[in-house]
């Protein structure tokens, strides 16, 4: 039996969380330790979203990372990945498995730091091109996904453009 710890940075129903949640059952399913974390909605202090809702009807743990949230604030990242690593710490998972881009660069710096074993980022779309964001933004998070598929043990892509990307991003300069 694994301990395994799901994070994702809200707790909406959409695509990643929707993916977080059949993966969690069928884990829960096969009799493994389950734990999924996430912030509320996406805005500041917001509440947790039905994702919560559907994991207790499914009596599957969720942990609320009160400073989750889905834009950048460096003080909110910052206490978010102390919360993290405090869960991280108190659970002992055997895996974590990350969805979304916030929660994989702080889960898993936050894993290799507290040495965890196994640790997956499923990517559900690479935020650095998002043109809405201003250049410094695209820039910063460029480098944090580049450093959490570094980080990470196992990278699942869900489109051929991420994974393009994403191989990039592992290559050495000059190889």
């Amino acid at each position: 039996m694994k301990k395994i710890l799901y994070l994702l940075t809200k707790s909406n129903y959409g695509g990643a969380q929707k993916y977080t949640f059949e993966l969690a059952s069928y884990a829960h399913d096969l009799n493994h330790s389950v734990v999924v974390a996430a912030g509320g909605t996406g805005e500041k202090d917001s509440n947790p979203g039905l994702l919560a809702e559907k994991l207790t009807n499914e009596h599957i743990r969720f942990v609320y990372i009160r400073n989750f949230m889905r834009d950048v604030s460096l003080w909110s990242d910052v206490k978010a990945f102390f919360e993290i690593a405090a869960l991280i710490r108190s659970e002992k998972p055997d895996v974590i498995h990350l969805s979304s881009s916030k929660a994989a660069s702080l889960g898993a710096l936050a894993g290799k730091l507290l040495r965890i074993k196994k640790i997956i980022y499923t990517v559900h779309g690479l935020p650095h091109a998002e043109s809405w964001r201003p250049a410094w933004q695209r820039h910063l998070i460029r480098l944090m996904t580049r450093a959490t598929i570094k980080l990470s043990d196992v990278i699942i892509t869900i489109n051929s453009e991420d994974t393009k990307v994403a191989k990039s991003m592992t290559k050495h300069p000059g190889k």
